[in-house]
Order: structure tokens, then C-alpha cells, then sequence
């Protein structure tokens, strides 16, 4: 972790982030990159703009590690890096590892013993909307049939 934010290297900060987080990042990516792509094949031109709009960054990142180095931007990498320094205590918080450091205080998981740890980072948050762009691929796949069903009528 320490290396990748002395490199200010979001993407390789990425590999160290929480199972969690990247999972979900994981999905919220393909989702939205799934959803795009329906969207510009089969939204009627004048609703595919705001359709598309409606999706976001993770729309149009690349790789998930490039949406989390987009969310991750350098000012959170630069809170990260205020917490980093000498662990001086750790406690144990549920599932989660939490590390008291000279200069401030960091959450590491892992899913079992034998794993690595990786550090906490908006977990809810990524799996509330790991949920939402599952739930709207759904309805613009839905919305896609629609349209379809309208072309072949007309």
C-alpha cells in the first residue's frame, strides 16, 4: 500500500484494496459497460445521450482499476497517505483489522486466515451501487425490448 501511494499509482493501488471492494468494483464496471453497450445498440438516438449520461464513470473507465484510480483520486490518495506511518496498536472490529498508525488510523479485511489483507475503502457505498447498475442493467435490457417491440410495429 505504502509503495503504490509513494508512486501515486491509483491503479496498482487498486491490487491492494479490500476483496469487497474490488469485487464489487468488479461488477459495478461490467454492469455499467454492459448497460452502455446496450444502450448505444438499441436506445432510440434521441434518449441514448442521457441514457448514457445516466451511467456514469463506470461507464466509460476502462478496467476496474481505472475507475477506482478515477474515484481514488489524488486527494484520496493523499488521506490515504496521512494515515500511513508506524502501526502502534491493532484491534480487531468484526471482520475487519483495524490499525492504529503514528499518524492516524487504517481498516484492513480478509475474507479468511491464510489470505492477504487489504485495505478498507467505501465497502458499502461500492456494494449499494454494485446493487443499482445490477438492477439497471436489468431495466435498460427491459427498456432495450421495448424499443425493439416499437421498431418492429412501426
Amino acid at each position: 500500500m505504502a509503495r503504490a501511494l509513494e508512486a501515486d499509482d491509483g491503479e496498482r493501488l487498486y491490487r491492494v484494496l479490500d476483496e469487497r471492494s474490488r469485487h464489487a468494483l468488479i461488477s459495478i464496471h461490467a454492469d455499467r459497460r454492459a448497460a452502455a453497450e446496450v444502450v448505444r445498440a438499441s436506445y432510440p438516438e434521441d434518449e441514448r445521450a442521457d441514457a448514457l449520461a445516466a451511467l456514469g464513470d463506470a461507464a466509460e473507465a476502462s478496467t476496474p482499476e481505472a475507475l477506482f484510480a478515477m474515484r481514488c483520486d489524488r486527494a484520496c490518495r493523499d488521506e490515504l497517505v496521512a494515515n500511513v506511518g508506524a502501526p502502534t496498536e491493532e484491534r480487531r472490529e468484526g471482520d475487519e483489522l483495524v490499525v492504529t498508525t503514528s499518524r492516524g488510523e487504517l481498516r484492513f479485511y480478509r475474507v479468511r486466515d491464510g489470505q492477504w489483507w487489504g485495505f478498507v475503502w467505501q465497502t458499502e457505498a461500492l456494494d449499494r451501487e454494485r446493487d443499482v447498475a445490477s438492477r439497471d442493467l436489468r431495466q435498460i435490457r427491459r427498456n432495450a425490448e421495448v424499443f425493439q417491440r416499437r421498431d418492429d410495429l412501426e
